[in-house]
């Protein structure tokens, strides 16, 4: 029977067929472009977290991580009656920590691992008597100098050793990793005044420095403030046969690229130098 012309024309079953899924088809778009939009948004948010800085970590915590070489006396040294670190090198940091404001958390390394420690964020900063090098600026930063040192050779008491020229064939001591070592390398091995194995280094001055008091090496090769702590020290019967003018300078290590924290631990001990406080700690400890 053939359809008048005012019936509305029924739908075939394959067109209702092909209308059936579009609902589900724009409830399946629908939702990838929610999860694409999603995943965009989280993605961006990984992309522009920013790692902080070592300075606003240090904030965040409310204390700084300080590695040292202990011991090192009068620079840095463990008080058993106080049970406290103590010495040139804490009160500093201690009063750069003040001007912070926030405390500090002494770790103890041998000083060869320091730089390591510095570089890998192990620690935030390094403070141990450490001399300003172009060798050590190119592993990590350091703050403005603190202090100026030079090296000494420290003897046993009646040694015959009086100056440098006296420094041949025989057992030289040393800690490993400082300048001390480095001039010994640089003005006694290299120029055959000693062999290799007459350059003896320490991973501690105290037993480089036992070395000497118990014979087993001539000289010690250390910073001067650190040979007169010894030279004075009553336990020992050694003193100071000469002084060697290097002209070093310490500071503050921490990891290179660090600029807020540099410029922070820069203003504090600048305003230390400028208040008096740094020079009342050296002259507390009689390292001026």
């Amino acid at each position: 029977m053939s359809e008048s012309a005012g019936d509305k024309p029924s739908a075939s079953p394959e067109l209702v067929k092909k209308k059936g899924p579009k609902p589900i088809l724009i409830a399946a778009v629908a939702i990838i472009v929610v999860i694409a939009l999603v995943a965009v948004v989280v993605a961006g948010g990984f992309l522009n977290t920013k790692e902080k800085t070592t300075l606003e970590k240090i904030k965040d915590r409310g204390y700084i991580i300080v590695g040292t070489d202990v011991p090192y006396p009068p620079f840095e040294f463990y008080n058993t009656t106080s049970a406290k670190y103590e010495g040139v090198d804490m009160e500093v940091i201690n009063k750069v920590a003040q001007y912070l404001n926030v405390t500090v958390k002494v770790v103890p390394y041998g000083f060869s691992e320091l730089i390591g420690a510095v570089q890998t964020g192990k620690i935030d900063v390094a403070i141990s008597s450490m001399t300003i090098t172009a060798s050590r600026e190119e592993a990590i930063d350091f703050s403005v100098p603190y202090y100026d040192a030079n090296q000494a050779c420290l003897v046993k008491d009646g040694s015959s050793i009086t100056s440098a020229e006296d420094l041949r064939n025989i057992v030289v001591a040393a800690q490993l990793g400082t300048t001390g070592a480095f001039w010994v390398q640089d003005n006694l091995v290299t120029k055959g005044n000693i062999t290799s194995g007459q350059a003896v280094v320490y991973d501690f001055v105290d037993t480089a420095v036992l070395s000497v008091q118990n014979g087993q090496s001539s000289c010690c090769i250390i910073d001067t403030p650190v040979a007169n702590g010894y030279a004075t020290d009553t336990a020992y019967n050694l003193h100071v046969a000469f002084t060697i003018q290097t002209n070093e300078q310490y500071g503050i290590a921490m990891k290179s690229g660090e600029t807020s924290l540099k410029a922070a631990v820069d203003a504090a001990l600048t305003a230390m130098k400028n208040d008096g406080s740094l020079h009342a700690i050296l002259e507390k400890y009689n390292v001026l």
